[in-house]
């Protein structure tokens, strides 16, 4: 006979990849075997080299796992994030070997847990519950032989006040990962929305820009407000190949945008958003990066033609803010252009009110 359980309690549990097939009677007997767990902002599961003394499944907000790097062992890496229904630790509850990598609670939430003695009885107990343990390691190991990288169904989100949007992204390339992934701010709107097909951004949005560049102006800097979240079972955008240009494997792309980013900061104090800078000749002689030949020239047709500021350019080109900064910087080093704030052609109180009213228009605007 079932149990009445208010509606919805069990629904984490059927999202679960290991309990998704049994029996409702089976699933009943689990929940009661096991707990709650309410945790606090930054709350830790466990730790490395704990015992796994306990089986856990996500019932609401989003789990960090995370071990020491490579190289330096003070570092800590997140190697993925769990959200509502997948779980942590079934194999350690047959092997019994200790955690070799923690887990916390960023923004806090709760984990439904069971302990491994409770796990153990009831696979003595179920045998539908130890067939689907075993038909699902056996497709991981499959998996992992074949390297076929079988996608399953995977879900989280959170508030970007928790998390390192650079830890999730990595996240979602190193797990190769299908999916769209979309970061608001605080009010619901929009801010960026990109598309990953195994690992590997095939699509892009972050304001006015697409592709390659949209996914480097994200880190520039990366929004530290507002909520990201990633769904598995998005639809997968139409073929643009023209917003496809520019991409690289996702890790290749990460590495870039992280190196742009602190290039990027070295660039700002050089060049003010408000100026309005003149060119000091007719025809462009530029001596920097050939990669960079069409932007400048772009550059240097709207100085000479509409004198934009520095913000205006970063509304209208369809570049990132480090690579605008990157020619605007040759362009003053090699003195073929100068602010009009430092050779007195503008009026200084023109300037001003021009400067508030252009920087009014952009407030909010990535990187800025």
């Amino acid at each position: 006979m079932f149990e009445a359980f208010p509606e919805g309690e069990l629904d984490f549990l059927r999202d679960c990849e290991l309990f998704s097939d049994l029996s409702e009677k089976t699933l009943q007997a689990i929940f009661k075997r096991g707990r709650i767990v309410k945790l606090e902002p930054g709350q830790e599961l466990f730790s490395l080299e704990s015992p796994a003394d306990n089986f856990y499944v996500v019932k609401s907000g989003v789990v960090e796992i995370w071990r020491h790097g490579d190289t330096d062992p003070d570092e800590k890496v997140s190697v993925a994030f769990l959200g509502r229904g997948e779980s942590v630790g079934e194999m350690r509850m047959l092997t019994g070997s200790p955690h070799s990598s923690a887990a916390r609670a960023p923004e806090g939430g709760e984990v439904f847990e069971l302990p491994q003695r409770s796990f153990r009885g009831i696979l003595e107990t179920f045998p539908e519950f130890a067939i689907r343990l075993c038909h699902l390691f056996a497709e991981r190991l499959e998996s992992t032989v074949k390297n076929l990288g079988v996608q399953r169904k995977r879900q989280f989100h959170g508030h970007l006040k928790y998390f390192d949007l650079a830890s999730v992204i990595q996240t979602i390339v190193v797990s190769r990962m299908t999916g769209k992934l979309i970061v608001t701010d605080d009010f619901g709107n929009n801010y960026a929305e990109m598309y990953f097909n195994l690992g590997n951004c095939c699509t892009a949005h972050v304001g006015h820009l697409r592709g390659a560049q949209a996914f480097y102006q994200l880190f520039q800097p990366p929004p530290v407000e507002g909520l990201f979240d990633f769904k598995s079972d998005a639809t997968p955008p139409e073929f643009d190949p023209e917003e496809e240009e520019g991409f690289q494997p996702g890790m290749n792309m990460l590495m870039e945008a992280i190196r742009m980013q602190d290039e990027l900061e070295t660039f700002r104090p050089e060049i003010k958003i408000e100026d309005i800078y003149q060119p000091q000749g007719e025809e462009l002689r530029w001596e920097g990066e050939e990669a960079y030949v069409v932007l400048a020239n772009d550059i240097w047709y709207r100085l000479h033609k509409e004198q934009p500021t520095v913000v205006q350019l970063m509304q209208e080109v369809p570049y990132c803010h480090y690579n605008i900064y990157y020619v605007l910087v040759k362009l003053k080093n090699t003195r073929q252009i100068l602010s009009s704030m430092d050779s007195g052609a503008w009026p200084l109180e023109s300037v001003g009110i021009r400067a508030a009213f252009q920087l009014d228009d952009v407030e909010g605007e990535p990187g800025e």
